[in-house]
């Protein structure tokens, strides 16, 4: 190989010395075709980004703090909701001897009554507000849970039954000791995160519809019959919390689209920037190439993933201000995009490049594993370069 180069390029130096001589006319340039291809393996977490984008769109929930599930299989999500911690007491103190000298204080007195602690405010649980979001518009979540614990302190607490009423209707009675999870420091939630693969034992589940707001109220009560001794006359305290398990297994219920990126609005309002850098034509008949537009006419993209979440028949499409469009599909585990005709974009009509890039999800179930990644991008392009060799006569004349 060293020596064609070597026997080329002296080929050329001759002629190159004798041109004038034998009348030898060079061309004015060099073209160099070709459709070079290129595969490297590659390793970008696409579910992670999605997942930034769910984080982004819930960030702002007041009084809901939502954690990631880091050791689950598929991406999820923990809600937590401190809805209320409330003093309970019996409303009075156990008499004594010197209050009434010569009676006999029993060691517990047994309720001839149910009496009444705690009875709360109907309370609006906001579970939509974790569903209602751009990311999740025409879908539904599947498998999402709700529960409601219980915990307190004192000794009057382990004594404390506790009904609960939803959405207006009365249902079971609890015990605090048994449906507990011994209150919020329980539930570690270390560097923002949650190390459990389910929600916590326990608590009380709440029948829900994703999208709905279920109402929930609380009345604490000590059952009639329940021996109560001294030490329950001191005061004690009750904690209810929500948790809501979000794992992010959907199901596109239409046509839907996700938005991943989208150049062409801009905080301010004016127009956006060219990807490619490129000036304004401002009435010429041309944009301004650059080495990407000038060069490269025809491209195609694969990108290889471990695994396919997606529906059958999802595309991502790339569409500019200026109606230059670009869609690719989802074939298998692997994302094929072509890009034709690129050598338009020159043309002042799609001008400024500046595109947005979605997913169009077709109607079906979709799981974001936790390992959503690729695996190797492939590039492939028609290129076609010229190399001046010569300036044009006009110029030479000059």
């Amino acid at each position: 190989m060293k020596k064609q180069v070597s026997f080329f390029a002296l080929t050329f130096l001759i002629l190159s010395f004798f041109a004038c001589d034998l009348g030898i006319k060079f061309p004015k340039e060099i073209v160099i075709k070709g459709s070079p291809q290129i595969v490297f393996a590659a390793k970008i977490n696409f579910g992670d980004m999605l997942m930034g984008f769910f984080e982004e769109a819930i960030k702002d929930l007041e009084e809901v703090d939502v954690f990631p599930c880091v050791n689950t299989e598929n991406h999820t999500y923990i809600a937590y909701i401190n809805l209320f911690t409330e003093s309970l007491n019996l409303g009075g103190v156990i008499p004594d001897d010197d209050l009434f000298p010569g009676i006999t204080i029993p060691d517990y007195i047994t309720m001839s009554q149910e009496e009444t602690l705690y009875k709360s405010a109907e309370i609006e649980l906001p579970l939509s507000a974790l569903t209602d979001n751009e990311l999740l518009n025409g879908f539904s979540l599947n498998n999402m849970s709700a529960k409601l614990y219980f915990s307190g302190e004192g000794t009057l607490i382990q004594k404390v039954k506790i009904e609960l009423i939803i959405d207006g209707v009365a249902g079971d009675e609890y015990d605090i000791n048994t449906s507990g999870i011994s209150g919020s420091g329980s539930i570690n939630f270390d560097d923002d995160k949650y190390t459990g693969t389910k929600l916590p034992d326990g608590g009380v589940e709440i029948p829900f519809t994703p999208g709905a707001n279920p109402t929930v109220q609380f009345r604490a009560f000590v059952p009639l019959g329940a021996e109560i001794t001294e030490d329950d006359f001191t005061t004690g305290q009750i904690t209810a919390e929500l948790l809501v398990w979000i794992p992010l297994e959907l199901t596109a219920l239409a046509e839907g689209t996700w938005e991943l990126l989208d150049l062409s609005k801009t905080e301010d309002g004016s127009p956006p920037n060219d990807l490619f850098g490129r000036p304004d034509p401002e009435g010429n008949d041309e944009v301004e190439g650059n080495v990407f537009t000038d060069i490269i006419s025809y491209l195609e993209l694969e990108v290889a993933l471990n695994k396919s979440p997606f529906p059958s028949g999802t595309e991502i499409n790339i569409n500019s201000t200026g109606g230059f469009n670009i869609t690719g599909e989802l074939e298998g585990n692997s994302i094929k995009i072509i890009a034709a005709n690129l050598d338009d974009l020159n043309d002042p009509q799609y001008y400024p490049f500046a595109p947005s890039i979605s997913l169009t999800i077709p109607p079906g179930d979709l799981v974001l594993p936790r390992d959503f990644r690729t695996t190797s991008i492939a590039v492939k392009a028609d290129i076609k370069f010229n190399i001046p060799l010569q300036k044009e006569e006009e110029e030479e004349e000059e």
